[in-house]
């Protein structure tokens, strides 16, 4: 193939990419995004008008019954926020970057599953700022109707995704758990018990920008204020007054 003819891949037995016997893995698909990312940022030192923005992240919570469950069942979700933005054009939002597939339709879950999707929304002002805008990260908030276990396998909670060319990163990402009106904060990879009535709230990172934001065309600012991925207000904040419009 024409790329393996230009790059050389090197992973040192034992490391995270070339793990070896009894090493535990897990959460291939999170660790492949890493990997594009990371080759695109690279990229990125040669060749800048042809990369992009770092990617949000994938989300790939498994929930499932145990021994309290009422049925045997077993939820594997995956969630994707956006693409970053790329030179002439802004980061598309709910696409993946490495398989170019798209979100789960709530119904699949809702019929195949005991559980009720609550909420289903890109976040405003995640995307990180730039000539041309990173993706928005993506919300989706899951109530439990049976006792469950879930592994998370998300990503971004420290790191965001980066930014290129003078633009800046998304936000973080996060993981809630809603339990009796209360939020626990819960860490991109973990287990945990959850009960009928609980709902896990997962908020992906929105994905980098591209650019300086000082050059993105106030029409574009306006098109995000309408389309509800930038608020006025962080207009104001990440691309200066004169381009918040009040009758945008």
């Amino acid at each position: 193939a024409g790329v393996e003819r230009v790059v050389k891949v090197v992973a040192r037995e034992g490391c995270f990419f070339n793990a070896t016997f009894p090493a535990a893995s897990g959460g291939r698909a999170s660790v492949q995004v890493r990997i594009f990312d990371a080759v695109n940022g690279a990229m990125s030192k040669a060749v800048p008008e042809r990369t992009r923005g770092a990617f949000t992240h994938w989300c790939n919570p498994n929930i499932g019954s145990y021994y309290r469950s009422k049925d045997r069942w077993v939820m594997y979700d995956l969630m994707f926020g956006g693409y970053g933005g790329r030179a002439g054009c802004d980061g598309a939002e709910g696409m993946a970057p490495v398989m170019n597939c798209a979100n789960i339709p709530v119904e699949v879950h809702e019929t195949n599953n005991p559980v009720l999707v609550r909420r289903l929304e890109y976040i405003p002002d995640t995307g990180g700022a730039g000539e041309f805008r990173g993706g928005c990260g993506l919300r989706k908030d899951v109530e439990l109707r049976d006792a469950a276990v879930v592994t998370l396998l998300g990503d971004r909670h420290k790191f965001p995704p980066y930014g290129l060319e003078g633009g800046k990163p998304g936000t973080p990402a996060r993981t809630l758990l809603v339990r009796d009106g209360k939020e626990v904060e819960l860490g991109s990879k973990e287990v945990k018990v959850l009960e009928p009535g609980d709902v896990l709230s997962f908020r992906l990172a929105g994905a980098g920008g591209y650019g300086d934001p000082k050059k993105r065309d106030g029409r574009a600012i306006e098109a995000d204020i309408r389309n509800g991925y930038v608020t006025r207000e962080a207009a104001v904040e990440q691309y200066g007054r004169e381009y918040a419009r009040e009758d945008a």
